[in-house]
């Protein structure tokens, strides 16, 4: 690989590999290119004839590559890629296309993400196809488009993270692209044939567009991200209204934010919602307490084991790079933060995001259309 060397691979058992271009710099009407690309790369056998373990992830900006090895190795990488950076034949091009259509179409029928396209959708809008593509572009996507997003991944240069330095990208760092849709806000409803349960969700901006360090994560773990929690309390045991529930926080959004959803029964949707939306508004702003430190103690537990996993050490090394915070960083903020209360600011001048999905009654959406 002309953009990457081996130097100090062989002394590192982890490293990510950034393409510079991701789902949201696919041409109109290509939508699905980066995928299809990521899905060409990954479909070498080296690493998994290896015992290697790897990781791709497809992001707005960038296709991330990560490998794991402890046969000290590593530094067979740069090979192994370069095998993979020539576009495909178009044989194999069309079994990728088919292999693409095939996760879209299962993607489609999985309620979680359904859901999450929904929300999203609510907050900013429709955007048109997904990271996948659709069926019109997956197909469209030819040999020649494969080789002109790998000829300009190499011309802005492919950055290889690992421990003992990175090999930076030569054009703009990731992290430096916007392009992102304005915050727009309302209500959107997908029904699900034969679906008998309704999910329920709701996301709220914040009025910040760089939230505190380690505030957004500390909210969101004091609204629950599992067992615990204040959506958990309010929803299941104060009253039965839920059969599942979480939090969440979008960072990387046009406008970072905060939410939860709900899995109800159809009759209870639009008291979820509201439910959901009083609990987001309460934990965003809180003094120091006992229930913020346990909630920090949680958050910083799940942070630092983020960082001992497998591709942890090198993600660190990767995101600071790149100019973020480290997860050991933000597990520090996260206990400032219990120390000192947490003041995140919602943008109150901007209506909440809800989406539901599954089966939808008439008389619940319209008591949700216009949310207190």
């Amino acid at each position: 690989m002309t953009d990457v060397a081996p130097v100090g691979l062989h002394r590192s058992t982890a490293a990510i590999v950034d393409l510079p271009y991701g789902h949201r710099d696919d041409p109109v009407g290509r939508e699905g290119l980066s995928a299809l690309v990521a899905r060409w790369i990954a479909a070498g056998d080296l690493p998994q004839r290896l015992g290697w373990r790897t990781r791709h992830r497809l992001e707005a900006y960038a296709s991330s590559f990560s490998y794991w090895t402890a046969m000290g190795d590593l530094d067979l990488l740069p090979g192994y890629l370069n095998s993979r950076l020539d576009p495909p034949p178009e044989s194999r091009l069309a079994q990728l296309r088919s292999a693409q259509l095939r996760l879209l179409h299962k993607r489609s029928g999985n309620l979680y993400l359904r859901m999450l396209d929904a929300v999203d959708e609510a907050a900013l809008g429709r955007s048109g196809p997904g990271a996948l593509g659709d069926e019109d572009s997956i197909v469209r996507i030819t040999t020649s488009d494969v080789a002109g997003h790998l000829a300009r991944c190499h011309a802005t240069g492919i950055a290889l993270h690992h421990a003992g330095g990175t090999q930076p990208a030569r054009g703009r760092r990731i992290d430096e692209r916007t392009g992102g849709r304005a915050w727009r806000g309302g209500v959107v409803a997908v029904p699900m044939p034969d679906e008998t349960r309704t999910r329920v969700a709701v996301r709220l901006p914040l009025h910040d567009a760089a939230p505190p360090a380690g505030a957004l994560p500390l909210a969101v773990e004091t609204l629950g991200t599992g067992a615990e929690g204040l959506l958990i309390r309010r929803l299941r045991r104060e009253r039965p209204l839920a059969y599942g529930v979480a939090a969440m926080s979008w960072e990387m959004a046009a406008a970072p934010s905060i939410g939860g959803y709900a899995l109800v029964s159809p009759e209870s949707a639009a008291e979820a919602v509201e439910v959901l939306l009083l609990s987001i508004r309460e934990a965003v702003s809180q003094p120091p307490s006992a229930e913020l430190a346990v909630a920090a103690t949680r958050c910083r537990a799940l942070l630092l084991a983020q960082v001992d996993q497998p591709f942890g050490a090198v993600e660190e090394h990767r995101t600071v790079a790149r100019g973020g915070t480290s997860l050991a960083d933000v597990a520090r903020a996260v206990a400032y933060r219990a120390a000192h209360g947490l003041d995140l600011r919602l943008d109150e001048t901007a209506p909440p995001a809800i989406a539901i999905t599954g089966e939808v009654r008439p008389d619940q959406l319209a008591r949700i259309g216009s949310p207190a």
